[in-house]
């Protein structure tokens, strides 16, 4: 990025913080953050696995450099086992994909502290970076090598992240190490399909917060020729009143093809079982779920952990954020945070 662009960068975050927010719904707070805002940062965790390389044409595919320019980070967290010149490999490698994709990269590499889990050194780069979005790959319950990947942030369990005698990485944070980083992640599954230019999204919604700051992150991300589903996906909503907001910004996207609908939770399947099976019926490429109040102590809600874990396909849990922002901001001062705003 050059210091132009990071210049401009810092100038509309803070003409976004200055936004005034007062009586807006969640929608319409991230929604005027998003517009004011623009260009979106991803970060892709990279290691040279097969996964990392398939997370990376997942970012590809969905950031908008060209239309919206958008920014791809590639984030690489140096071992303390780490083989010399492992980082230069993997920087020619990724550069060299990059270029036959015409997408324009910025490498970052944070080394890993002596007792701390790959995952820490990992979002504590994203947090210099201020990222929007960390794009983070999951193999279920095997491994490959020394990776990053989603399934530690997803497990229960204390241990630190380590290698057992075959070599795979085993130690596992809580969902704390979710619900505490700053930033949404988009989760690229083993077997996720290689996405089509034509994406289908589906939004699991229940109305809450987290669920309309989604739907405004859905609506900036998705383009032309996409299909959009909207469904509510709780007992809770019972009137179609509520679809009426969603119907609305949707027919604003001619570009989009939608749908918004109740889904249909049968006696005995779990609202997450419910639309993980709907979503694989109508072949969709990304899973989008809102998370509320995830600086929290409590633990990360069990729909979207559900959602997270069975889903086949990729799965985006969406944090609001202009409420990210206010964070990060909380933890520094505003003139620092937008000084620092403009160094990336």
């Amino acid at each position: 990025m050059t210091g132009r662009t990071r210049a401009e960068h810092a100038r509309r975050l803070a003409r976004a913080m200055e936004i005034k927010m007062d009586n807006l719904t969640a929608f319409q707070k991230t929604n005027a953050y998003l517009d004011a805002t623009r260009p979106l940062r991803y970060g892709v965790g990279f290691d040279g696995s097969r996964l990392s390389n398939k997370c990376f044409e997942v970012c590809c595919n969905i950031a908008q450099q060209k239309e919206k320019g958008d920014r791809v980070y590639v984030l690489h967290v140096e071992t303390l086992d780490s083989k010399a010149g492992e980082v230069e490999r993997l920087l020619k490698d990724i550069q060299l994909t990059a270029d036959t994709k015409l997408i324009k990269i910025t490498w970052f590499v944070e080394k890993q502290l002596q007792g701390e889990s790959i995952c820490t050194a990992l979002m504590r780069l994203t947090e210099k970076i201020q990222l929007d979005f960390v794009v983070l790959g999951s193999y279920g319950v095997t491994a490959e090598g020394n990776q990053i990947e989603m399934h530690n942030f997803l497990e229960g369990g204390a241990n630190v992240l380590g290698k057992t005698n075959s070599g795979h990485i085993v130690g596992k944070t809580n969902d704390e190490s979710l619900r505490a980083c700053d930033t949404s992640i988009i989760l690229v599954k083993t077997t996720t399909f290689k996405l089509a230019k034509s994406r289908t999204w589906v939004l699991a919604t229940d109305h809450s917060e987290g669920a309309q700051s989604a739907f405004a992150l859905l609506l900036r991300m998705v383009q032309k020729g996409d299909k959009v589903h909207i469904w509510f996906a709780t007992e809770l909503v019972s009137h179609t009143t509520v679809l009426e907001m969603y119907k609305t910004e949707l027919a604003k996207r001619p570009d989009v093809t939608s749908r918004v609908s109740m889904l249909e939770v049968q006696a005995g399947i779990s609202c997450s079982d419910a639309v993980v099976n709907a979503a694989k019926q109508i072949e969709a490429d990304v899973i989008v779920a809102g998370i509320s109040g995830y600086n929290s102590e409590s633990k990360l809600g069990s729909f979207s952990m559900a959602i997270a874990r069975d889903s086949r396909c990729i799965t985006m849990l969406a944090k609001d954020p202009r409420e990210v922002t206010m964070l990060r901001v909380s933890r520094s001062n505003f003139s620092k945070y937008i000084a620092d705003a403009a160094l990336y």
